[in-house]
């Protein structure tokens, strides 16, 4: 079982109808996470790259796969599929702000889905049409049905309230903890004394004299008390299709087009 970063390549043209002026090309990419054989993970991105082309506009299309192994290589596949909207395309930057659960987990993911027509959009908001969001929802839910997951902070570990922390980064703790050594801790809502700000931090941690007692190595935000702090580790929970839920519409960054040409001819004959 390897861990398997898994991501649907895309691109978008404006002004398909060719009317006068110019006709641009986006390329996105939009990811999600795997556990076990490359070579089905490759397999699924195919079949849920299908569901997504869908809901593209036929301005848009689905071009590639790319499964990159953590720690490893990658391998890109250029299984093509276009978009199943015949309605009007709209910037490819144009997306849908949604939110999905994970199963058996309280974390939500927050995502983007570039590329949503005009016609979906009304006065800069989403129009909740419902054809067209039987045919997100079938998506999402093909993701989670593919056992595809997403990056996240474990939310179940549990968190230990901080009395105070040091210049050097001392911490007193108010009640009795059992971090192991060196071990990744993030810092929530800890507030400092200087500043009666919030800072963040994920810094390693080392045992003192007690279980009260510990110390953070790379502290930089001097004197601080409040807050709480919780070990730091990530989990990939699969999606759950049936906790999917549209936010509003959104503009996201795109890039180059993938697949372009590299370099330029040599001058000499």
């Amino acid at each position: 079982m390897v861990l398997c970063a898994c991501s649907l390549l895309m691109r978008q043209k404006t002004n398909k109808r060719n009317a006068p002026g110019l006709s641009r090309i986006g390329g996105w990419s939009e990811g999600w996470w795997f556990e076990g054989d490359p070579a089905d993970a490759m397999d699924k991105l195919v079949l849920i790259s299908q569901f997504r082309a869908r809901f593209l506009t036929d301005a848009a299309s689905v071009i590639g796969q790319r499964v990159r192994v953590v720690g490893g290589g990658s391998t890109t596949n250029n299984r093509g599929f276009p978009g199943g909207q015949t309605i009007r395309g709209d910037i490819p930057q144009m997306g849908l702000l949604c939110t999905v659960q994970g199963v058996g987990r309280p974390n939500v993911r927050h995502f983007i889905l570039r590329g949503v027509p005009d016609a979906r959009v009304e006065e800069g908001e989403f129009d909740l049409n419902d054809d067209f969001l039987i045919l997100v929802r079938s998506y999402v839910q093909q993701v989670g049905t593919q056992q595809f997951a997403f990056k996240c902070n474990d939310l179940t570990q549990p968190t230990a309230p901080v009395l105070s922390i040091a210049d050097d980064g001392s911490v007193v703790f108010m009640r009795s903890v059992a971090f192991t050594n060196n071990a990744l801790v993030q810092g929530l809502r800890v507030v400092s004394d200087d500043t009666g700000r919030a800072v963040s931090f994920t810094l390693p941690i080392q045992t003192g004299i007690d279980s009260l007692h510990y110390k953070l190595l790379g502290w930089t935000h001097g004197p601080c008390s409040g807050g709480k702090i919780r070990a730091d580790a990530t989990v990939y929970p699969i999606v759950d299709g049936s906790k999917f839920a549209p936010v509003r519409i959104t503009t996201h960054k795109v890039g180059k087009d993938f697949f372009q040409y590299r370099g330029r001819a040599s001058a000499r004959n």
